[in-house]
Protein backbone atom coordinates (compact mmCIF):
# COMPACT_ATOMS: atom_id res chain seq x y z
CA UNK A 1 0.00 0.00 0.00
CA UNK A 2 1.28 3.25 -0.76
CA UNK A 3 1.47 6.20 1.69
CA UNK A 4 -1.32 8.69 -0.58
CA UNK A 5 -3.57 5.26 -0.26
CA UNK A 6 -2.88 5.08 3.47
CA UNK A 7 -3.80 8.84 4.30
CA UNK A 8 -6.79 9.04 2.06
CA UNK A 9 -8.40 6.08 4.05
CA UNK A 10 -7.68 7.55 7.37
CA UNK A 11 -9.00 10.88 5.97
CA UNK A 12 -12.03 9.26 5.20
CA UNK A 13 -12.54 7.61 7.88
CA UNK A 14 -12.25 10.67 10.04
CA UNK A 15 -14.87 12.35 7.81
CA UNK A 16 -17.58 9.22 8.60
CA UNK A 17 -16.61 9.69 12.31
CA UNK A 18 -16.85 13.41 12.62
CA UNK A 19 -20.24 13.08 10.26
CA UNK A 20 -22.12 10.68 11.93
CA UNK A 21 -21.62 10.47 15.96
CA UNK A 22 -22.70 7.29 16.29
CA UNK A 23 -19.96 5.78 14.90
CA UNK A 24 -18.10 7.50 16.73
CA UNK A 25 -19.76 6.63 20.14
CA UNK A 26 -19.18 2.68 18.90
CA UNK A 27 -15.83 3.44 18.40
CA UNK A 28 -15.48 4.86 21.79
CA UNK A 29 -17.13 1.99 23.32
CA UNK A 30 -15.28 -0.84 21.69
CA UNK A 31 -11.72 0.85 22.70
CA UNK A 32 -12.70 1.86 26.62
CA UNK A 33 -15.43 -0.69 27.42
CA UNK A 34 -14.66 -3.84 24.95
CA UNK A 35 -18.60 -3.45 23.96
CA UNK A 36 -19.17 -4.66 20.40
CA UNK A 37 -21.51 -2.45 18.49
CA UNK A 38 -25.00 -4.21 17.47
CA UNK A 39 -24.59 -7.23 19.82
CA UNK A 40 -24.90 -7.63 23.88
CA UNK A 41 -21.70 -8.82 23.86
CA UNK A 42 -18.73 -7.21 25.69
CA UNK A 43 -14.82 -8.38 25.51
CA UNK A 44 -13.06 -9.46 28.80
CA UNK A 45 -10.32 -6.67 30.38
CA UNK A 46 -7.59 -8.51 29.94
CA UNK A 47 -8.14 -9.27 26.01
CA UNK A 48 -8.77 -5.31 25.53
CA UNK A 49 -6.22 -4.57 27.38
CA UNK A 50 -3.97 -6.46 25.49
CA UNK A 51 -5.76 -5.32 22.21
CA UNK A 52 -5.01 -1.85 23.31
CA UNK A 53 -1.31 -2.54 23.95
CA UNK A 54 -1.02 -4.25 20.43
CA UNK A 55 -2.62 -1.48 18.56
CA UNK A 56 -0.25 1.16 20.41
CA UNK A 57 2.88 -1.29 20.18
CA UNK A 58 2.11 -1.35 16.14
CA UNK A 59 1.52 2.42 16.33
CA UNK A 60 4.52 3.39 17.56
CA UNK A 61 6.46 1.14 15.28
CA UNK A 62 4.67 2.32 12.20
CA UNK A 63 5.96 6.14 13.26
CA UNK A 64 9.28 5.12 14.31
CA UNK A 65 9.87 3.10 11.38
CA UNK A 66 12.48 1.53 12.52
CA UNK A 67 13.39 -2.02 11.63
CA UNK A 68 13.67 -4.50 14.38
CA UNK A 69 16.78 -6.25 14.45
CA UNK A 70 16.76 -9.67 17.51
CA UNK A 71 20.49 -10.40 17.91
CA UNK A 72 23.39 -9.22 15.72
CA UNK A 73 23.04 -7.25 12.83
CA UNK A 74 22.15 -8.88 9.08
CA UNK A 75 25.45 -10.18 7.29
CA UNK A 76 24.87 -7.75 4.35
CA UNK A 77 24.97 -4.85 6.94
CA UNK A 78 28.29 -6.49 8.35
CA UNK A 79 29.85 -6.66 4.85
CA UNK A 80 28.14 -3.29 3.82
CA UNK A 81 30.28 -1.66 7.14
CA UNK A 82 33.75 -3.90 6.18
CA UNK A 83 33.43 -2.53 2.54
CA UNK A 84 33.03 1.28 3.93
CA UNK A 85 35.81 1.20 6.43
CA UNK A 86 38.29 -0.52 3.94
CA UNK A 87 37.25 2.37 1.00
CA UNK A 88 38.15 4.93 3.98
CA UNK A 89 41.27 3.06 5.46
CA UNK A 90 42.17 3.23 1.56
CA UNK A 91 41.56 6.56 1.25
CA UNK A 92 43.22 7.91 3.83
CA UNK A 93 46.39 5.58 4.01
CA UNK A 94 47.08 7.31 -0.14
CA UNK A 95 50.59 9.49 0.08
CA UNK A 96 50.37 12.91 -1.42
CA UNK A 97 53.13 15.28 -0.75
CA UNK A 98 53.45 14.86 3.08
CA UNK A 99 57.26 16.75 3.06
CA UNK A 100 59.49 13.61 4.48
CA UNK A 101 56.79 12.65 7.25
CA UNK A 102 55.24 9.54 7.60
CA UNK A 103 51.10 9.43 6.67
CA UNK A 104 50.82 7.62 9.71
CA UNK A 105 52.30 9.94 11.82
CA UNK A 106 49.93 12.65 10.28
CA UNK A 107 46.71 10.41 11.49
CA UNK A 108 48.44 9.50 14.65
CA UNK A 109 49.27 13.44 15.81
CA UNK A 110 46.75 15.03 18.41
CA UNK A 111 45.19 17.81 17.20
CA UNK A 112 45.25 21.27 19.65
CA UNK A 113 41.93 22.55 20.01
CA UNK A 114 40.61 24.98 21.52
CA UNK A 115 38.74 24.63 24.83
CA UNK A 116 34.96 25.56 24.82
CA UNK A 117 34.21 28.37 27.32
CA UNK A 118 30.27 29.60 27.99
Amino acid sequence: MSTRFRVSIGVFVVIIALLQPIVMNAFIAFLFAGIIPGTTISLPFWLMSLLLVSVAYIAIRWISKDPIYIGDTPYQQQKSKQAAREYVLRKTTQTTSTKGRRPSFLRKRKRGYQVATS
